[in-house]
Parts: C-alpha cells; structure tokens; sequence
C-alpha cells in the first residue's frame, strides 16, 4: 500500500508539472470571465464566517477551510447539501446506508453527529445528538455560499463540532426586490421545484422567503443481481426496490435596521429501506415503501447588532423544534415468521431555546478580543422512550401512544462562556487563541481551546498551523438505546452504574498555500487527530435479560474506543484564457490505538482522487467532474467481503451544463450524473444487509429557471 500511495503521489506532481509551463501560453487575467476572475490575493480577503466568533480572512482563519460561492454552486449545479459532499475533499460517503439517509464521514471521523451543519451560524443538528438527515432536504439553491471548515470547533459550537462545520450562508446584501422560479426533472420520477423572492424597503430593512420540495421514487433495482442475494429472505412486499423521498424546505429572513431574524424549516420523508436492508435484516425494510423516516426540523432566530466605533455588541435569540413523525416506523416487521425477534422504534423531540451574547472589542492597532456567554435549555423525548414506558417495543409509536411518552421528558440546562484573543505580532504575522468553558446539568462539564499561527510569507502565499480540542456529549440513543429478545438483549445506559463520558479529540494542522503564478495556486496540508473515549458497543457474556427473565448474552455502550487519524490533502487549480481546471487528491491513514493488527478503520477510502473543469462559452458553461475512489475498508462481519478485505474501488463522472441568463429572465441547466454508467457500489456499515450497497447507473436532471 505505500509503494502504491509512492507512485500515486509521484504521478499527481508529475500531471502537476506538465501542467505548471503551460502557464506561459495563458491569458492575461483581463481576458478572463468573472466568475474565474479570483486571484490568491483576493481569495486570501474572502471573509469565513464561521470558523470563529468573528469573521476573518481565510488566510487568517483558524482552520483549513473550502468556500464554495454561488458562482462554484451554479457550475457544479449543486442543488442540495447531498451534492455537495461528493465534491468536498476527504469526506467518504455511504449512499443509502440506513434509515437516516447517508452516512458521512470526515476525514476519517465517522457519523453524522460527528459535524455540524449551520444556516447562518445556527445549528441545524437536533440538539440531543441524534444522527443528522441530510438526503434532499438541505437545499443549497438558497444559499449565497457555503464555507467548509475542518477540524476541531468547540470552541464555537460547543458538543459535537468534532470533525468539522458546514456554514450554509444565505444571501444578507439584499438592494433590490426580485422574485426567482426554478423546476428540474429528472430520471426516478424525480421533481425538484422552488421559488425564492426578496423584497427591499427603506434603507436597512428587506424581506426574503424561499419554498423547495424535492421528490423522487429512487432508482429501481428491478430484475438485477442484487435482489438474488436476498431470495433467501421471502417476506418482501414488493418485487421492485425503490427509495421514496418527498422533502421540502422553507425560509423567512429579514432585517429591520440593527435587528435581524428568520425561520427556516427541514421537512425529511425517505423511504428508510434507503439501501438492501437497514443493518438490521433485509427481510425488515427491504423493498418496503411503508416504512419511511419523517421529520421537521424547525429554526428560529432573532438577532440584534450593535456596531460602535471600536466594538461590537451582538445578542442572539434561538428557538429550534425537531420533531419525528408520530406515524414514522424504523423496523415494523413484514412477516410474522420473525416474532422471535422483537422489532423497536426509534423515537425523538428536541425543544430547545437558546439566548447568546457577545462583545468584541479592539485593546489596540495590533490586538482585538472578544468574549461571550450563552445559556440553552432543552426538552427532550429520548429515543426507546416506549421501552421505557411500556416496558416492551412492540406497542407502536403513533398519534394515539404518543401523548403517553411525555412522561419520559428530559430537561437539560447548558451554558458555555467563551473568549478570543487576535494579536497581529507584525504585518504578516499573527496569532489567535481561542478559550471555551461548556456545563451541563447533566453531563460532564468540558474545556477546550485552539490556537492558531498564521504567516503571510508573501502577496501570494500563506502558512498555518493550527491546534484545536473539541469534545461530544453522550447523545440520548446512546444513553437510552435498548432492544432485544429472550436471547439476546442490548442494555440501556440508564440501568449501569458508570454513566457515559464525553467524546474528545485533540487535532492539528498544517497548511500551506501558494500562488506560483497568476494563474496557479497550489494548497497542501498534513492533518493528525487523536480521539479518545469513543463510544462502542461491548459485547457481555451474561447480563441480565428481561424478556427471559434470565441471564443471557448482550451489549452495551462504554468508552472504551481510541482512534489516531491522519492525512494529507492536496490542491491544484490551473487557468487558461477562460478554461479552469482543479484537481484534489486526498490520502488518509485511520487506525484503532488499541488494534494490535494495525488494520485501518472500517468504511473508509484511503486515496481519494477529484479532478475536474469548467469553461464558459458565449452562451453557456460546461463543468465536467470526475473522482476516483480507492477500495474502501470493510467491516469484519461483511458476508461479501470479509475480515480484512476491501470493497470495491469506482470512478464516477458528472457533467453539467448551465446557460447564462437568456433574454434577462431565462436559464438552462442540464446534469447527467455517472456519465459512464459505471458499476459503483458502496460498501454499507453491517453486515448482509448492507454488505454492497448499489448506486445509480446514469441519470441526470433537467431544469428551467424564470427571474420575473
């Protein structure tokens, strides 16, 4: 494997030097379209929003981070937060895993609680920790950009800003009133229809509102190979697998002088099948459309500016209400055959209610600071709430039961004080420090930091270096998660002596940027994370059982897991007259400390390859992507490809096509989505229910686009 990684690095700065003379034959950076027309210069002054407290350049941000403008969104026609994460370097990606949709990871740190997703710097992640959705109901055809930004964040966000943070940012410079309709269609019976408007008064003051819903059948297996595997399993509904998704989303901004607010609703309704099976057995959820996951995800904020001469004053209001569809159903058995395993439903409300402060402040020409506070309380329904109250699953969760489980209702007081410290030591050098004190009432109290060393060398090139902490509170399944038979039986958190402890890693970072040319930047870093007292499952020998009324086999969480993760990424964007290229190359080692066999971590990609183009002709531009993605690691228990084998590698192509703005109201779009028909199978996070996980085979989307 390193010889393999050798000649892959050697060969990735061999296309990097072919590349690099043909500069010479370049156009001057007149020539160029605007949407090209980023210097390093002027990528360095882009503001990130969302790496700290304040806003810095990203040169100066402390934290490697990816912007992806509007211009970027357009040429890759990324329509939701699903899409983008295909284009992010070092995020592996399993298609169709399980009930929540896909399952992500971030350089090499695995699960959707593991990042957070932001509008506008407020969380979108329910605030018990329960896995993020994201599937089509995170819409980016409202958004103004999207920062990317890796690494450790807790001391901004708090729990779970593990691996990393995603920004959405909508669009706050609003001058003029206008009112935009789009419509796309596509293979799957897929439709995708949305309508964004904005209305401008005085000085200072607007509205905007925007509406999306996405629908799909999924893509149909019928008659393939993958269903064979399963014949063994009679109890499906349907002779045809499909993955049914009707999203949707809505939004409310405004702004009147210094004070600011919106709402902003996530609607996700899947099909949970999602894949052949959901981990747990086919025979549950597989081709069975009236099992699905639904939920709303409700955010409300209100915010007030102050802006003195030297400092800044801001305060925060935040509502969220994440409910899970009373009618929703995880694993309803299909067929009695099966009543010797006890099927559970996964249930969850989160209320929270959030006010936060901040005073920024600048001590001299060299030195700014700023220190804030927040306090948050939360209501909860945990997860497995009818174990709890019914003392067995098999009483369903609907309307009618569902008033009954408030009995379990948790309440959990949090609140955080937080500072940062920024001395610019000299022209091109400067350094921040960032200090974060979280309690809860209910579980452990956590410190972390992060400190960040920033050198310009030049006009054209920058350097970091960069150390951060940060740390996630147990989440309520992990707490309360119970299930099981009269032989066999997982034990809930609530019923042991030694609670749970916090998540924590420790992350550092080296980055280095450099422009060789007026046409040509290069980006390399080096990552290293440590995570220590990971929750996993601990298989018992004997353990109480209450279905046997007996001692039988089971599991339960603990903190035993520790994890060492490392990587180098690599960047290079080249421009001719109008042509762009860009390529990505990403290599990752991640290892169990406590493996003797020194094997990676299951369900990731150790290289990962993008390389991609656009060129704008008079009328329309052409982006065509590819990316190839090494063999990943599998689990013990995969049927197909056992113990230390690897699942299969794919290279996948998209193409999109996008007119400029036609007679000033009119755009076209067209995306075609594995241009090849590649086979590409993902390798899923269980055993054989999800040991190949098939993807889609060519399809692509149409779309029209009216600005009145």
């Amino acid at each position: 494997m390193l010889v393999f990684f050798k000649k892959l690095t050697l060969l990735y700065f061999a296309l990097l030097l072919a590349i690099l003379p043909l500069n010479s034959f370049a156009l001057s950076s007149d020539d160029l379209d605007d949407i090209f027309s980023y210097s390093l210069e002027e990528l360095l002054q882009l503001k990130v929003e969302g790496s700290s407290h304040s806003n810095k350049d990203v040169s100066s941000a402390p934290a490697k981070v990816i912007i992806f403008d509007r211009n970027k969104l357009d040429r890759l026609l990324v329509r939701d937060m699903s899409d983008l994460l295909r284009y992010v370097p070092g995020v592996d990606i399993i298609d169709n895993d399980h009930w929540y949709g896909e399952l992500y990871s971030v350089r090499g740190i695995t699960g959707n609680d593991r990042f957070l997703v932001l509008l506008n710097g407020n969380r979108i992640n329910s605030k018990s920790g329960f896995f993020l959705s994201v599937g089509n109901s995170l819409s980016l055809t409202m958004a103004e950009k999207v920062e990317v930004i890796f690494g450790s964040s807790s001391v901004t966000y708090g729990t779970d800003a593990f691996a990393g943070v995603i920004n959405i940012i909508t669009k706050t410079d609003i001058t003029e009133s206008s009112l935009k309709f789009g419509m796309a269609s596509g293979n799957f019976n897929t439709r995708d229809v949305w309508l964004d408007g904005q209305l401008i008064g005085d000085d200072d003051k607007w509205l905007r509102f925007y509406a999306r819903k996405f629908t799909s059948n999924g893509f149909n297996l019928s008659g393939q190979d993958y269903l064979q595997t399963f014949a063994r399993y009679p109890s499906t509904i349907k002779n045809t697998f499909s993955q049914p998704i009707d999203d949707y989303n809505l939004m409310f901004e405004w702004q009147w002088n210094d004070f600011k607010g919106g709402m902003f609703r996530q609607a996700f309704n899947e099909g949970n099948g999602r894949g052949l099976g959901i981990g747990e057995g086919p025979f549950l959820t597989i081709m069975n459309e009236d099992n699905f996951f639904k939920f709303t995800n409700d955010l409300f904020w209100a915010n007030w500016d102050l802006q003195l001469d030297d400092s800044n004053l801001t305060m925060q209001l935040n509502y969220s209400d994440f409910q899970i569809d009373s009618n929703a159903k995880f694993l309803e058995f299909t067929d009695t055959t099966y009543t010797n395993i006890t099927p559970f439903y996964k249930t969850g409300i989160d209320h929270s209610a959030r006010f936060s402060t901040q005073y920024q402040f600048s001590v001299n020409e060299k030195i700014n600071a700023l220190f804030g506070g927040e306090w948050q309380r939360i209501r909860s329904i945990p997860p497995y709430a009818n174990d709890i109250v019914f003392g067995t699953p098999t009483i369903p969760y609907n309307s009618q039961t569902a008033n009954l489980l408030d009995i379990t209702q948790i309440w959990e007081t949090k609140s955080a004080f937080y500072s940062e410290l920024d001395y610019q030591i000299s022209q091109n050098f400067s350094f921040l420090v960032d200090l974060r004190f979280d309690y809860s009432a209910r579980y452990q109290n956590a410190f972390n930091s992060r400190a960040a060393l920033n050198y310009k060398l030049s006009d054209k090139s920058f350097f970091k270096l960069i150390y951060g902490t940060s740390f996630q509170a147990p989440s309520l399944n992990f707490v309360n998660e119970q299930w099981g038979n009269e032989f066999f039986i997982m034990v809930p958190n609530t019923s042991q002596q030694t609670p749970l402890r916090a998540q924590n890693v420790k992350s550092f970072e080296i980055e280095w940027q450099q422009e060789f040319s007026e046409n040509t930047i290069f980006t390399t870093s080096y990552y290293h994370s440590n995570l220590t007292d990971l929750i996993e499952y601990v298989f018992l020998e004997s353990v109480f059982n209450r279905f046997a009324n007996d001692f039988t086999q089971g599991l339960r969480f603990e903190n035993i897991g520790n994890q060492k993760v490392q990587g180098i990424e690599l960047s290079f964007t080249k421009k001719w007259s109008k042509f762009e290229f860009n390529s990505n190359y990403s290599f990752l080692d991640a290892k169990r400390l406590d493996d003797p066999s020194d094997t990676q971590i299951p369900l990731l990609s150790r290289h990962k390859l993008w390389l991609g183009g656009s060129y704008p002709f008079s009328a329309w531009t052409a982006s065509i992507n590819a990316r190839w993605i090494s063999r990943p690691t599998t689990t013990q228990d995969n049927i197909r490809y056992p113990g230390n084998q690897k699942g299969p590698n794919y290279v996948r192509v998209d193409l999109a096509l996008q007119s400029e703005l036609l007679a000033q109201h009119w755009r076209w779009s067209v995306k075609v989505n594995n241009l090849f028909d590649r086979k590409i199978e993902h390798i899923g996070s269980s055993n054989a229910s999800t040991s190949v996980i098939p993807q889609p085979g060519i399809n692509g989307m149409i779309g029209i686009e009216y600005t009145f």
